[in-house]
């Protein structure tokens, strides 16, 4: 996705970042670990990092002197989220300046705000770029104008495979009512096709005619 400061511009409305900070790579290799545990699975798709990730992925990138920057946003609790960046000159003119942001974590729409809105304000910068963003990033309902944010190419990053279909449904939690009927069909694992019968309080295999059928690819979006 891509953002132009001269058009991108926030709502009046939206939040303003209480704090947001730059630190230098020795100081991210430590505080960057712990935040990101602290932000936690805060949404869905969010892969955990461990510390072999760290030392493997990020060490290395600071070491490097690439110029990776990192920007740290403060909340009334402390620190709740980052964004990753370089400022990079374009190859056909060298007064053009993009920032492109490689790593981008906040967990909730003030830190997401301040963070945007910090992005936004970087002196000289022509456009921003940002990899690798959920389909419902935030930033675009947060604009004045959502058009000033255009989204180029989407890609996958994360597919589920259920494997365990009993498991995985009576794992879900449902609301009291009628016995619904659920006909699963899977051609790879055909342990997990047949009928289910759902309740509030379980689930439990069933030879009664079922209300919906699907395939098991669609059960695993849902």
């Amino acid at each position: 996705m891509r953002l132009y400061p001269h058009e991108a511009r926030l709502r009046p409305e939206v939040p303003a970042h209480r704090e947001v900070r730059l630190i230098d790579g020795e100081t991210s290799i430590g505080l960057l670990p712990r935040l990101y545990e602290r932000l936690g699975l805060y949404r869905p798709g969010v892969i955990e990092r461990p510390a072999s990730w760290w030392k493997a992925k990020w060490e290395p990138l600071v070491h490097s002197g690439k110029g990776d920057v990192v920007a740290v946003h403060s909340g009334p609790d402390g620190d709740d989220g980052f964004a990753v960046y370089q400022a990079m000159r374009s190859e056909d003119s060298g007064a053009r300046v993009t920032l492109m942001v490689t790593d981008f974590h906040a967990a909730n729409p003030q830190a997401v705000a301040g963070l945007w809105r910090f992005l936004l304000d970087v002196d000289l910068v022509e456009e921003v770029c940002a990899r690798r963003r959920p389909t419902d990033e935030l930033v675009e309902g947060m604009l004045a104008d959502w058009r000033a944010c255009r989204t180029h190419s989407f890609n996958d990053d994360l597919w589920l495979r259920l494997v365990d279909v009993p498991r995985a449904l009576d794992a879900r939690s449902y609301r009291d009512g009628d016995p619904f009927i659920l006909e699963i069909t899977d051609d790879l694992l055909p342990a997990n096709s047949g009928s289910f019968r759902i309740v509030f309080d379980g689930v439990e295999r069933t030879g009664k005619q079922p209300q919906l059928s699907i395939i098991v690819m669609a059960l695993a979006m849902v």
